[in-house]
């Protein structure tokens, strides 16, 4: 395959995980019901004090990351030099691919864009072939709330590399891969995704995967208590247009159509969402104000 043919295959990839919490809503009446476990089932209501901490938990990991010694492995792994690959991982070796890294920076779809600016110099090292610096970049984003999908691009990338651990981190996301839930929840909510698994939508949900609480809302809208409920758990972990979602359904004045389904009025919980919806990284001119 060519390298043109692999790059733009990257850069479906990268497309396609962006907006896949945003288009399940075309998949949802396909999913079974929610199970009754998981995620919070019922409102509960925001909690602004404990998302700014976790925000700036996640911000000082990444600082920390960024602040670390450089690797000094080599930036191709040994067992297979670049522009090869094993018979266990195809894709082992093949080379990175341009940009793939970056490409999620501007605009930041990673979070808050103190977060992407924080490591934009080592997602610049992950795109200029250094392995280790992908898989730490990856493992950052996969062990903190709110724990995107699309953090697997550093995995792929790392394989690409070379690194043997990238390609089997990159492994583990699919099937017949089958890691305990609360052993790996990223790799839960990949699995969950591929499947369109509700029940394992539950589970990473409740472990902080908001990608699979967005799934479940959309799966819910037939029960608005409960599709409320999703969507608040998505935006209490950081997920910035469950946020703003959730902001615009709870706002006075907010009408019920066929593509809308109003919740009660709560302007206090309305005005909390939509602020922390800018917090965790929206795109909006409303955030500028």
């Amino acid at each position: 395959m060519g390298r043109a043919r692999w790059i733009a295959v990257g850069v479906l990839l990268v497309a396609i995980v962006a907006v896949a919490g945003w288009r399940m809503r075309n998949r949802g009446s396909a999913a079974r019901p929610p199970a009754e476990r998981g995620a919070r089932l019922a409102p509960t209501g925001l909690d602004t004090r404990a998302f700014r901490a976790q925000r700036a938990a996640t911000l000082e990991r990444a600082r920390q990351l960024a602040a670390r010694p450089s690797p000094v492995s080599p930036k191709t792994s040994p067992a297979t030099a670049a522009g090869s690959s094993s018979v266990r991982w195809p894709k082992q070796g093949l080379g990175p691919l341009p940009e793939a890294g970056a490409k999620l920076l501007a605009p930041c779809v990673l979070g808050p864009a103190e977060l992407c600016a924080t490591i934009a110099d080592e997602v610049a090292e992950c795109d200029g072939g250094d392995a280790l610096t992908c898989m730490a970049i990856g493992q950052l984003l996969a062990d903190t709330p709110p724990r995107p999908l699309i953090a697997s691009v550093f995995f792929y990338q790392a394989c690409l590399i070379g690194d043997p651990a990238g390609c089997q981190r990159y492994a583990d996301l699919k099937p017949p891969s089958n890691v305990a839930c609360d052993e790996d929840p990223f790799a839960c909510g990949w699995r969950a995704y591929r499947s369109r698994d509700a029940a394992l939508h539950e589970e990473a949900c409740s472990l902080g995967v908001a990608d699979s609480c967005i799934f479940l809302f959309e799966s819910a809208k037939a029960a608005p208590e409960r599709s409320r409920a999703y969507l608040e758990t998505a935006c209490q972990l950081g997920h910035a247009m469950g946020c703003m979602e959730l902001g615009r359904r709870l706002t006075p004045g907010c009408i019920t159509n066929a593509e809308l389904t109003c919740y009660p009025a709560d302007a206090a919980q309305a005005k909390a969402a939509l602020a922390m919806a800018c917090d965790a990284g929206l795109i909006d001119a409303a955030c500028e104000s």
